[in-house]
């Protein structure tokens, strides 16, 4: 069914009721309607589409740096427990072979670039043969200095 509007629409016109004339259709209509397809996206749309992408590119950038740094600091602390646990290991082997162990001390231990502090503190207690231990492993990372303390008890035998 063809149909054209009228150039001066009325809402009652006096041929029908609807203000449409049903004649030969123009190629007005085609050429609109063609006009209309080709149209692309408005700048606005454009310029809302890039803010929203970019902020979703930021926060993607700005959590996959967090989960940088936050592996890196989960990699300190397993080596810093690494390192507890050889001093451990040297500990109780100085206290089987040596008369009169060393009580404290702090020795730098440079593992992947960096310098790790590694002090230990022996105290006696009311139990004989217990011994409270103090580890601690500090480190520097950029600015900031990381520290890793373990205290517990065990079981050092006499001589």
């Amino acid at each position: 069914m063809r149909f054209r509007f009228n150039r001066a629409f009325t809402p009652l016109d006096k041929n029908n009721n609807s203000g449409i004339d049903y004649g030969n259709a123009s190629g007005r209509m085609r050429k609109m309607k063609h006009f209309q397809s080709l149209t692309g996206f408005t700048l606005l749309e454009v310029l809302i589409t890039v803010a929203i992408l970019s902020t979703a590119i930021i926060f993607i950038f700005r959590s996959y740096t967090a989960s940088l740094s936050s592996s890196k600091f989960s990699q300190d602390i397993t080596l810093a427990c690494y390192l507890v646990e050889d001093k451990l290991w040297e500990i109780e082997q100085d206290y089987k072979n040596n008369p009169n162990p060393v009580t404290s001390g702090v020795e730098t231990i440079e593992k992947q670039n960096k310098d790790f502090d590694c002090g230990y503190e022996i105290l006696d207690t009311v139990i004989v043969g217990l011994k409270e231990l103090k580890l601690t492993v500090s480190w520097k990372e950029n600015i900031r200095e990381n520290k890793y303390t373990l205290e517990f008890l065990t079981y050092l035998p006499p001589k």
